[in-house]
């Protein structure tokens, strides 16, 4: 079974072949996945763009900034505390499903206001740091049919882009959960069974990775 990060290398290298990024690295491809027929469903307008930093001279010092738009109870146990003595809501699915829609964007939307500020970013910055890691659910780029998730999360994300500008610093994104569950962690959005390969889930992957690498 192929793992979610060989997927994800395998599947960026794909999509950058397939649409003409200069930059793309000559690494060997699996197509035990069909990366390739399903990058060929994808018409993307994505396009070489110069990348403004050194990754062969320069050291990348850089800090993630999880528990943000994917809740995780061990970052964030303040947002879980109404359900501290029970086991019922145990990440962002059973959290989003216990309040409902309106409930959970009323309170994930002051979380995400709040749980990381630009004031965040200048520190970042005077610390001597250059890059920031952030974790995104597929939910918030390619929503599935049935699932509880809140969107929302790509308005905020749009100005924090300006925030890390502003300071000088660069953005790493990286597709934290991906649909069906990865390693049925809560990391990954939904603890509990791995589903990710089964159905559609890897098309799906790639969907929400290509509405990400487009917005951006």
């Amino acid at each position: 079974m192929l793992g979610l990060d060989s997927f994800l290398r395998s599947a960026t290298v794909v999509l950058a072949l397939l649409h003409n990024v200069d930059a793309a690295p000559k690494l060997y491809v699996p197509d035990n996945l069909g990366l390739k027929t399903l990058a060929n469903k994808h018409p993307s307008k994505l396009q070489s763009r110069a990348v403004n930093f050194d990754y062969n001279g320069e050291k990348i010092r850089g800090v993630n900034l999880g528990g943000w738009f994917v809740l995780e109870p061990w970052i964030t146990p303040s947002v879980f505390q109404d359900w501290e003595t029970s086991q019922e809501v145990v990440d962002e699915f059973t959290y989003s499903a216990a309040l409902g829609p309106d409930e959970t964007f009323s309170r994930l939307s002051q979380h995400w206001d709040t749980w990381i500020t630009q004031d965040d970013f200048n520190q970042i910055a005077q610390a001597g740091l250059n890059h920031v890691r952030i974790p995104i659910g597929y939910w918030a780029l390619a929503p599935r049919e049935g699932d509880p998730y809140v969107q929302g999360q790509l308005d905020v994300l749009d100005r924090t882009i300006n925030w890390a500008r502003e300071a000088g610093l660069k953005i790493m994104m990286d597709l934290h959960g991906a649909p069906g569950s990865q390693n049925g962690f809560d990391n990954s959005g939904k603890k509990g069974d791995v589903g990710w390969q089964q159905g559609n889930t890897v098309e799906e992957t790639l969907t929400a990775l290509e509405n990400l690498a487009n917005r951006y």
